[in-house]
């Protein structure tokens, strides 16, 4: 009986679709293609040797949900032998597990996860087509793995200070009022694919009045692909310290999982700064301000948004004479908007009579002083295979890399791949209500400690650019 679980809900012709153009644009030439009746598909192939003789190959393909255990690469192994091929590959939608992986040790098996096929088709330099790209999105084929490898970053706690903490938010019974009792029933250590984004957004620099040109700041974000969270560092300074945590955020998921026509909505609005209410659909707008993402005000009031910080300053201004040079004032000196402009938009909004407009206000991490570059403050370690369970990919790098890049006006958001963040889950089971049962998430990666990030700063230092010995009082590398 085959286990349906096991698998993805993909179409079938569909799916062997997908195989036998990925396997053609590989490089080899398919012979026959035989269908199981799980869903498995065996592709008979083959190339030519430098002498012109056939190389003969058997390539397995699942669309699998979970890990594939070494059974299948076995029977794999066993149709090698009875068509008489030298070479054989094993392609799945998911991972291969620590037996499989060590079952074709020294064997001219290779083993394709998820990742490796788009890096597979990149490396040979082919070109992902629309009908192949669209399965590949469909079955959360389209991520690269951080620089090629299996990246994870370090867990921070050990398994009896995790037992500890688990065990301090148990629900106990107390006294007379007896409230919900509880036991611990499992404590699981988990990784989530977390997507590194590069996002370069541009800024016009002045320095005492005079225009240096445009400057380019990197920032680089951390979204889980499992459930849409975005991972942010929190500070918190204590007496002769400093100490960080990592929280994360659900405000990207929730613009991701909205209605298409009520993200283009806030698409607009992100790329407009503000609209009339009245060129917005009203249930949209409802929709939006369900979560929190737009502001509705009248226009007898002044919205001020610096284009190269939209979305990370929001201003409502009630435009009164007496405000006007205080307007000014912050925009000149701290935002470094040229004042005519300012004026003008001041002049604008004098005598205007009273209308609905609409504005976007997304709640990002930064604006309550949330660090997003995870890299610089978490120790990482590159693995050899992963021997661990990976969460599911749900959430498409190149869906999320839209909506940064609108949020954050960036000129661009480049996805640098995935690496695993280790996360603990316990599960805890009523001790009065039988089924009943809750789970606890524990984020505790390994921090680097301040010693070796204050190395790198000064080792950093050390080696100025140009750029950084000319215009040491700015931030950022000067783009003319």
């Amino acid at each position: 009986m085959v286990d349906a679980t096991k698998f993805l809900d993909v179409d079938r012709t569909e799916f062997q679709s997908f195989v036998t153009s990925f396997i053609s644009k590989m490089g080899f030439e398919i012979k026959s293609v035989k269908e199981l009746a799980d869903g498995n598909v065996y592709v008979h192939a083959k190339t030519t040797n430098p002498m012109g003789g056939e190389i003969i190959s058997v390539v397995r393909a699942g669309p699998y949900g979970k890990d594939v255990d070494a059974k299948p690469v076995e029977e794999l192994e066993g149709e090698m032998k009875r068509v008489g091929a030298v070479r054989g590959a094993f392609i799945t939608t998911s991972d291969f597990s620590a037996d499989a992986m060590d079952y074709v040790r020294g064997k001219p098996i290779s083993l394709i996860n998820r990742f490796q096929i788009v890096e597979s088709l990149e490396s040979r330099g082919e070109e992902i087509d629309e009908s192949l790209q669209e399965f590949m999105v469909k079955a959360g084929l389209t991520e690269r793995r951080f620089m090629g490898e299996d990246h994870i970053f370090i867990p921070g706690r050990k398994r009896d200070d995790v037992l500890s903490y688990f065990e301090s938010k148990r629900k106990k019974s107390k006294g007379v009022f007896r409230g919900v009792s509880e036991k611990i029933e499992e404590v699981e250590t988990r990784y989530a694919p977390v997507e590194m984004l590069k996002v370069t957004v541009s800024r016009d620099v002045h320095l005492e009045g005079e225009s240096l040109g445009k400057t380019e700041h990197d920032d680089f974000l951390f979204v889980n692909l499992n459930n849409g969270d975005l991972y942010f560092l929190r500070k918190r300074r204590k007496t002769g310290s400093t100490d960080y945590s990592v929280e994360s955020s659900s405000v990207l998921k929730e613009i991701m999982d909205l209605p298409e026509e009520a993200q283009e909505h806030l698409t607009t609005l992100l790329e407009h700064g503000e609209l009339p209410y009245k060129h917005l659909e009203d249930k949209y707008i409802a929709i939006l301000e369900s979560k929190k993402v737009i502001k509705t005000y009248e226009q007898g009031r002044l919205f001020l948004q610096n284009a190269t910080v939209r979305s990370a300053v929001n201003i409502v201004v009630f435009v009164t004479q007496e405000f006007f040079d205080l307007v000014r004032l912050f925009i000149n000196d701290v935002m470094g908007t040229i004042g005519g402009d300012i004026d003008r938009k001041l002049a604008d909004t004098e005598g205007a009579e009273a209308e609905k407009a609409v504005m976007a206000s997304i709640n990002m991490p930064h604006l309550v002083g949330g660090i997003y570059d995870l890299k610089k403050f978490l120790v990482i370690k590159m693995v050899s295979g992963l021997k661990f369970k990976v969460d599911k990919i749900r959430y498409h790098s190149s869906d999320i890399a839209s909506l940064l890049k609108s949020i954050f006006s960036a000129v661009t958001v480049s996805p640098r791949g995935v690496l695993f963040l280790p996360y603990f889950v316990c599960t805890y089971r009523s001790l009065d209500v039988k089924g009943l049962r809750r789970r606890e998430v524990l984020i505790a990666p390994k921090f680097i400690s301040s010693e070796e990030r204050e190395k790198a700063a000064v080792r950093k230092k050390e080696l100025p650019t140009p750029e950084a010995l000319k215009f040491d009082r700015l931030p950022y590398k000067i783009i003319r």
